[in-house]
């Protein structure tokens, strides 16, 4: 597994095909598969909630577990059609890591990790943002519960 802590480390690593790259920031992974349309996909559980449950935020235990089911099993199939694929996810366990590290493994592909720290302010700001322009909002309180279990 590689651990890039900044962008520019993690384009010269990219570029290269049957990759999976798991990051936390959705405009970088959005950002990345608009390099290259054609080989590049995102997968996000955010989206996968939205479409299985019309739904956001944490379902209930068996609804995770049907957007997990849909998230590993759409990253298996466009590897398996040859694109590499960015896992956008908030969170960045070593459980989940393990998981799309044997994933890749199992299917002869590369695994890398991209992890992006952004300052909890500019988190509370962005998602204030977002809720102005009639976007969903994560909310101050959360977003500094996420920050403080991850620094724990």
């Amino acid at each position: 597994m590689h651990t890039a802590s900044d962008c520019e480390e993690l384009n010269a690593d990219v570029d290269h095909h049957d990759r999976i790259a798991r990051r936390r920031e959705t405009t970088y992974a959005r950002a990345w598969v608009a390099a290259d349309l054609h080989a590049r996909c995102r997968v996000s559980r955010d989206d996968l909630r939205a479409m299985l449950f019309n739904a956001h935020g944490r379902l209930t235990p068996a609804q995770e577990d049907a957007v997990t089911a849909a998230e590993q099993a759409r990253v298996a199939n466009l590897l398996d059609l040859g694109r590499d694929v960015i896992v956008d996810a908030t969170h960045l366990t070593d459980r989940s890591r393990t998981v799309w590290a044997e994933l890749a493994a199992a299917m002869g592909h590369d695994f890398m990790v991209h992890a992006v720290d952004t300052p909890v302010d500019e988190c509370i700001r962005r998602d204030k943002a977002r809720g102005a322009r009639g976007g969903r909002r994560v909310g101050a309180e959360i977003i500094t519960r996420l920050h403080a279990r991850r620094s724990a």
